[in-house]
């Protein structure tokens, strides 16, 4: 699935089982840098990619981590 969207647009993701709902913001996009807000439950981990099974700082729920 690949979905365009333009900047303060989302999409939200639904656990047809729990009800929860996840929710993917971009909120900006300047040469070529595409940001991304999440909303989810607290037990939702929210990892980038490139460093899912590293060793070292794990990124999940950090407040105003900005990059």
């Amino acid at each position: 699935l690949v979905l365009g969207r333009r900047e303060q647009q989302s999409i939200v993701i639904t656990n047809e089982i729990t009800g929860e709902d996840f929710e993917i913001m971009v909120t900006h996009i300047e040469a070529g840098m595409v940001k991304l807000g999440f909303t989810a439950p607290d037990h939702i981990k929210i990892k980038r990619k490139e460093i899912v099974g590293k060793s070292g700082r794990d990124w999940t729920r950090e407040k105003n981590y900005n990059r």
